[in-house]
């Protein structure tokens, strides 16, 4: 009876290796596919992306703007509401004003995506880049792929 057992225990053993074996391959087969899409394509994709963005907004724009014509005309304040915005609108004496910062500059810091542009501009190459700054070569290299196609239009 234990040899029986020993027997069955070893059998579902090698059916669970070869089905373990059979889902890596599978998994390994799906990500070769998807896996696919190179930086370039997906610039392309994003490129297109934004240019049907900004047609429809010059689209909205444009059905807009004789809107804004009619509205302008319409939507002034009546002589009434005049004098009680005005009113509104004087300083009350009671106001101090916030007292003043001494020894604070603001610093300014550059965002990683001009600092990628001013590095490519200045002859660095997109690897080099990407180490100095502690980011992917991809992310990189979409910057700067999206950077000269907005450049060359």
């Amino acid at each position: 009876m234990t040899n029986v057992l020993l027997v069955f225990s070893l059998l579902l053993h090698l059916v669970t290796f070869y089905i373990i074996m059979i889902l890596a391959q599978r998994i390994q087969q799906i990500k070769n596919q998807t896996g696919g899409i190179e930086n370039r394509e997906l610039a392309d994709i994003l490129e297109s992306h934004l240019e049907a963005v900004r047609a429809e907004n010059q689209r909205l724009i444009a059905q807009l703007t004789p809107l804004d014509h009619h509205n302008i005309a319409d939507s002034g304040p009546k002589d009434g509401e005049k004098a009680a915005i005005e009113k509104k609108a004087q300083p009350l004496d009671h106001e101090i004003p916030p007292p003043p910062v001494e020894g604070i500059e603001d610093q300014v810091e550059q965002s990683q995506t001009s600092e990628i542009i001013h590095l490519y501009q200045k002859g660095w190459s997109m690897p080099e880049i990407a180490k100095h700054l502690g980011l992917g070569n991809g992310e990189v290299e979409l910057i700067i792929n999206l950077y000269n196609k907005s450049n060359r239009k």
